[in-house]
């Protein structure tokens, strides 16, 4: 399955009603907006979205299927959508405020990834503790997964990127680094914050950092894709 589109495209996924699907409130030009979906009422989902309608993925992760289906194609747009030059993921929840032109100007320079910087932590082994913590998702998989990099001898406090908001250059060292992290996330948790430093610094990318923070708990704001509701 390939969508065609043009250079920039903003993307999202939605499955089951994990989130609520909601129109973009800035609209770029010269942008594509492709969205990922199981929703089989196509109509009721509100312009300028461009929507792929997903009947196909399945997985034995029952209880985060939805979750890990969206994953699937924010990890993977290299596949899907191979014409583009840069996109930009948000999540449902999320909101791109500025032009992925600009972004790709301003942001794109130094690097073929650009994000955010987790506002409230600094170590994936800390976010996988939080994850357990919180019981965002199966135990053995995070605790597996955390010991598979301290196998590695990957070190504490290396940082971690928050990423309801991802912008990529299409090259092939970032589909290398996209095809990896699709990986862990269906060895391990779907969570894939864990993953991504682990994934860049494997393939020695040094992504640019995004101004601000792209989380609900910071006051510190961006006006780059920023938090506009919550989940379901």
């Amino acid at each position: 399955m390939v969508v065609s589109t043009g250079t920039h495209v903003i993307y999202s996924a939605v499955f089951g009603d994990y989130d609520n699907i909601i129109a973009p409130k800035h609209i770029h030009n010269n942008t594509d907006y492709v969205l990922f979906t199981d929703c089989v009422d196509v109509k009721s989902i509100p312009v300028p979205w461009k929507v792929v309608y997903v009947d196909w993925l399945d997985t034995i992760d029952i209880q985060y299927r939805n979750r890990r289906s969206a994953r699937h194609f924010k990890a993977l747009p290299h596949v899907y959508m191979p014409q583009h030059d840069v996109s930009v993921w948000m999540d449902m929840t999320h909101d791109v405020i500025m032009n992925p032109h600009d972004i790709e100007d301003e942001f794109l320079s130094d690097s073929d990834i650009a994000l955010f910087k987790h506002e409230l932590r600094n170590c994936i082994f800390a976010e996988g503790l939080a994850v357990i913590k919180y019981k965002m998702d199966h135990v053995q998989r995070v605790t597996s997964q955390l010991d598979y990099y301290k196998a590695a001898k990957y070190p504490p406090e290396r940082g971690l990127w928050e990423t309801p908001g991802v912008v990529r250059r299409n090259t092939n060292t970032i589909a290398k680094a996209n095809n990896m992290w699709w990986e862990m996330m269906c060895r391990y948790s779907s969570r894939d914050q864990i993953s991504l430093p682990y994934i860049l610094d494997k393939h020695c990318i040094k992504p640019h950092v995004l101004p601000g923070f792209a989380g609900k708990c910071s006051p510190t704001n961006n006006n780059i894709i920023r938090h506009v509701q919550h989940h379901k």
